[in-house]
């Protein structure tokens, strides 16, 4: 687990380096705090009642609030979106059914530990699977006109780790910034 840790700091550090280089003032003293705090990941984690892979807390600790930073202005990725997105995307975009008793499911049946990390327009979403597992996890796509009016929910490969998944968005802000 050490080893997995100064693995996160240097992705950490990197990816630090990479913001500066395209928003210079972003880490300034007096600048916004662009963190999540434990209490804010783990109200993530008892919410949805899952374990968050360490990957993803850390990056949550540092930069859990650097959207724009991060990603295009069209994903919503950090903080307080983690809170919200999961729910969004299982009961409104899959198109929830209510019963008489008032309980809700989706009409599309969809793993139960399923957690979307990632929103764009609620047309289509990057989620991991989280399990509990310590490690770093892959990131997985899903596209709803892919899903739409189908029985089965499906989804591909979209990333091999967390890490991978923000270098490809950072990749995107960077092709823009030349």
């Amino acid at each position: 687990m050490l080893e997995n840790k100064s693995t996160n700091e240097m992705k950490a550090l990197n990816l630090r380096r990479r913001i500066e280089a395209i928003h210079p003032l972003s880490f300034m003293k007096g600048s916004r705090d662009i963190t999540c705090s434990e209490a804010e990941i783990q109200k993530i984690e008892v919410k949805h009642g899952l374990k968050l892979p360490e990957n993803y807390r850390f990056f949550l600790r540092n930069f859990g609030r650097a959207n724009e930073l991060i990603f295009s202005n069209d994903i919503e990725a950090c903080y307080p979106a983690p809170l919200k997105l999961t729910t969004r995307f299982i009961y409104d975009d899959l198109a929830a059914e209510i019963e008489d008793d008032g309980s809700i499911y989706p009409a599309l049946s969809v793993p139960k530990n399923i957690f979307l990390i990632a929103g764009r327009y609620h047309e289509s979403f990057e989620f991991i699977f989280a399990d509990g597992d310590l490690e770093d996890l892959p990131v997985f796509t899903a596209n709803m006109s892919i899903n739409h009016n189908s029985d089965v929910f499906k989804y591909e490969k979209f990333s091999d780790s967390v890490w991978e998944w923000v270098d490809i968005s950072m990749k995107e802000i960077e092709s823009w910034s030349i």
